[in-house]
């Protein structure tokens, strides 16, 4: 039988109900040999949120399933698994066919399998997808896995890197002992899957100081050497002594006085919070109910069970690597700096990439002997330093080359190379250049993902984006040369930006670029006053354009449920009011590129990474049980704010001069908000005269700020 008469015999459908959630179940515990553990509440919980899908036959039985996940642009599988039954009959391919065809807006689909699966391997490749690299599983098998891509043919703009995105997991003493020491006891089960080749690539399991301590402590000598000798086995978390004198001094003062009883739960917090790690995990529920909370608000760690790190998993990584937060009010410092100093840098040297203390130090030398160049540091509250970046204008070029792009392997230290990375392009645009250049031969792992899932691209051995001012594609056809390389990567993305999940990620990868005759649906959105100061770091006379470290190139704004925009989109945020603390004019521009409804203390969960809001600010949005929470990202503050008045006086606004908010709008409208708000004269944009502004228009980047 053909696939097309497969796909005509049977359902396919997501979000399985309880009946066949559980026959999905017993599948994955049939082969379990194969495809590793998977937990009972792990399956219900991502066929609730919809990540699998079943294949039923024509008499109600499950045939199939894909357990996947989203991330970083690209469907992630976790599980195909077909009932014997219905072996041989394309169930598979039926199943992969339509994840491709339900997210053909995402790059592709990315698994791991272990290269001695002949069946499956024989499958992938029946499926056209190509083996794009071999990695030795972390399992005690130590078995090659092979990477395993399907591509849905999205431009090589959009082309992500196969290094691995690793998050640190401080797992505490029980945890340890159901995988290390007694495997077979009672509920060691919940915490194996932590095992999976498909968990482990994304995640490194680390043991706190407190495991050592209990171990030594045990009072049964047989017992506490085979504690000891596993513990030899398993990465520690490391962090000098001041950090855990810090991070105690802060939890007590939260917490007061600790039970004797939970001195050494509250160990493992204390630990893993000195050593920068985010994510705690235990099977101890009530050290989850009692001190959980209070990890949160003090350190922004969440104490879990293994099962939702299973769950949530993507999520939870991307929040633990990325914590605006956490500098909002902090006193971290940005300063320009001129040459020597090299040993005071040293934090930032790239041990991972075999770089050695002279070449780091001659690096340093040769920038600090440029004079076209500008160093920039980040330092901590202690004066410790966290990232350092260089950059140098080429103006006959159209370039700004960065020889220097460095963080420290901390959440704190990505989050600032994030805000870096995006104030890249803003110093690009204020100084009229089309191309950033990363010649830094030596950037960590996390930065060059990150780079590469926003647009740029390597060539010759470097990475390099295109930052075009324009308003449409043929603009953005013409502005680079179609002789380079990037020129010829930016036209072919152009041409096959085709859907709104594509515009709005060529908008980001060429931002501030504004395609504004294509589909992507634009949004006029009012905001109240407060929310704008805080959320845009907007001040009510000189409307500056936020300093480095009050940029967040993520943000969230809760409403009420109900009417919101359709992502993905532009919106023109409209801040509202009038008198002594209103604004009543359009302040900022952003993309949104999610609208997530769920209880407010969900939401407040999820995003409070992101800083701004308090729990009761979000429960403040709640109706019949739920708030809404529209997240966007790489706003543009308008240097120029577009008044209520004129706002309807601009080409392509709508007739009535009322907001009724969200108010989709034209792309024209948009156009014209984004001009009058940045005054853009013919040719490249210029800015008016102003806080940060040269006498010739040009904004001259400013990032010389305490939060």
């Amino acid at each position: 039988m053909s696939s097309s008469g497969v796909q005509a015999a049977l359902t396919l459908a997501y979000r399985p109900d309880e009946t066949l959630t559980e026959s999905v179940i017993n599948l994955a515990d049939q082969n379990k040999a194969t495809l590793g553990l998977m937990p009972a509440g792990a399956i219900r919980a991502l066929a609730e949120r919809g990540d699998v899908l079943t294949a039923v036959d024509a008499s109600g039985a499950l045939a199939g399933y894909a357990m996947f996940s989203i991330a970083h642009g690209r469907v992630r599988l976790i599980h195909l698994c077909v009932d014997p039954a219905h072996r041989g009959k394309q169930v598979g391919q039926v199943l992969v066919r339509r994840l491709s065809e339900d997210h053909s807006d995402l790059a592709g689909i990315v698994l791991k399998c272990k290269r001695d699966y002949v069946e499956a391997t024989r499958l992938w490749k029946s499926l056209d997808f190509r083996p794009r690299s071999e990695v030795r599983g972390r399992g005690k098998d130590g078995a090659v896995l092979t990477v395993w891509w399907l591509s849905n043919n999205i431009p090589d703009l959009f082309t992500l890197a196969d290094e691995p995105l690793t998050t640190t997991v401080a797992i505490d003493h029980n945890v340890f002992i159901d995988l290390a020491v007694q495997r077979e006891r009672a509920g060691a089960e919940q915490s194996q899957p932590l095992e999976a080749d498909w968990i482990r690539d994304q995640v490194t399991l680390k043991v706190t100081a407190e495991s050592f301590r209990e171990a030594a402590a045990n009072p049964d000598a047989q017992m506490r050497v085979r504690q000891m000798t596993a513990l030899a086995g398993f990465e520690a978390l490391d962090y000098p002594p001041s950090a855990h004198a810090k991070a105690k001094d802060e939890w007590e003062r939260a917490v007061g006085v600790v039970p004797a009883k939970d001195r050494s739960d509250c160990s493992h917090i204390i630990s893993a919070a000195a050593a920068g790690v985010k994510i705690l995990v235990t099977r101890d529920d009530r050290m989850i109910r009692t001190y959980a909370p209070a990890a949160a608000s003090v350190f922004g760690m969440r104490v879990l069970h293994p099962l939702d790190l299973i769950v949530h998993l993507d999520e939870l990584a991307d929040a633990s690597r990325y914590q605006p937060a956490a500098l909002r009010g902090t006193g971290f410092q940005v300063a320009v700096r001129g040459s020597g100093h090299e040993e005071e840098l040293d934090a930032l040297l790239s041990n991972a990439t075999g770089e050695r203390r002279t070449a780091f130090h001659s690096l340093l030398r040769r920038i600090g002997a440029d004079a076209a160049a500008t160093r920039w540091w980040v330092r901590d509250p202690d004066g410790g330093t966290v990232a350092a970046w260089a950059t140098i204008s080429r103006d006959s070029e159209s370039e700004l080359e960065i020889p220097l792009l460095r963080s420290v392997p901390s959440t704190v230290g990505m989050t600032v190379a994030k805000l870096i990375a995006f104030q890249l392009r803003k110093d690009a645009v204020a100084q009229g250049l089309k191309r950033i250049r990363v010649s830094d031969p030596h950037l960590s792992v996390h930065t060059r993902v990150d780079l590469l899932t926003e647009g740029y691209r390597e060539i010759d051995g470097q990475l390099e984006a295109a930052v075009l001012d324009v308003r449409n594609r043929s603009e953005a056809v013409e502005s680079l040369s179609k002789q380079t390389l990037l020129g010829r990567h930016v036209r072919e993305a152009v041409q096959d930006a085709t859907t709104p999940d594509r515009v709005v990620l060529l908008e980001r990868a060429l931002w501030p670029a504004k395609l504004l005759d294509s589909d992507l649906p634009s949004y006029l959105v009012a905001i109240q006053p407060v929310w704008a100061r805080e959320l845009f770091a907007l001040h009510d006379t000189l409307w500056p354009e936020p300093s480095l470290l009050k940029l967040s190139r993520e943000h969230v704004y809760y409403r009420t449920p109900g009417g919101s925009p359709r992502p993905p989109a532009r919106i023109a945020w409209y801040a509202s009011g009038t008198g002594k603390r209103g604004i009543g004019a359009v302040v900022a521009v952003s993309h949104m590129v999610d609208v997530d409804t769920a209880p407010p203390v969900q939401l407040y969960n999820r995003y409070r990474r992101l800083g701004v809001y308090s729990r009761e600010n979000v429960a403040a949005a709640e109706r019949d049980g739920v708030a809404t929470a529209l997240r966007f990202v790489d706003t543009e503050n308008l240097p120029h704010p577009v008044a209520f008045d004129r706002l309807w006086t601009l080409p392509g606004a709508a007739k009535e001069t009322t907001l009724q908010s969200p108010l989709e709008i034209s792309g024209e409208f948009f156009g014209s908000i984004y001009d009058a708000g940045t005054r853009r004269l013919a040719g490249p944009m210029q800015r008016a005269s102003g806080s940060g502004a040269d006498s010739s228009g040009a904004r001259t980047p400013v990032h010389n700020a305490q939060t």
